[in-house]
């Protein structure tokens, strides 16, 4: 079951490839509006909070794998304190597990975004990811860009692995 699921997330990720914010640089968007009617009430206001998380909670639930409340994943430091209390991250994704980033290039040593793992490029170095409220290149924010795309990313600005669908019952 857990294998259809990854595959139906990463299917949805795909097909919100080049999705964006609108107006541009707003925050304003379709995740964040949904996230927020589904009862999660993190920010008293959910239109212009930045969506990497609420990006990864769609595609989640569009995938079958309705992420219970307590582990909600628009608050991104959130998401990685309660992984790694309970022991969900990993070395070893699977597509469709979750990434926390810490961007090296910022030197701000934040919890800076989330996304979703597609598969190794070079194991243990590279890998493609499909993430919300990315740029669609290296220049501009990469935490904070406006827009779905598919990255290739590198270990150095990786946090954590966090695997929910094997690790929720």
């Amino acid at each position: 079951m857990s294998k259809k699921i990854r595959e139906a997330i990463w299917a949805y990720c795909e097909q919100e490839l080049g999705t964006t914010e609108f107006p541009a640089g707003s925050n304003i968007v379709k995740y964040n509006n949904h996230y927020y009617e589904k009862g999660h009430r993190y920010f008293l206001s959910p239109k212009d909070y930045p969506w990497c998380g609420s990006f990864c909670w769609e595609a989640y639930l569009q995938g079958g794998f309705e992420i219970p409340k307590e582990y909600q994943v628009h608050y991104v430091p959130t998401t990685y304190y309660k992984a790694k209390i309970k022991k969900f991250t990993t070395k070893e994704p699977k597509l469709g597990d979750l990434i926390i980033f810490e961007f090296a290039s910022d030197n701000d040593n934040e919890i800076d975004h989330i996304g979703i793992f597609g598969e190794w490029i070079v194991k243990n170095h590279s890998f493609t990811t499909i993430e919300g409220n990315t740029s669609s290149s290296d220049k501009g924010s990469q935490s904070n860009g406006g827009g779905v795309f598919k990255k290739r990313r590198e270990m150095k600005d990786v946090l954590a692995f966090v695997n929910l669908i094997d690790n929720i019952k």
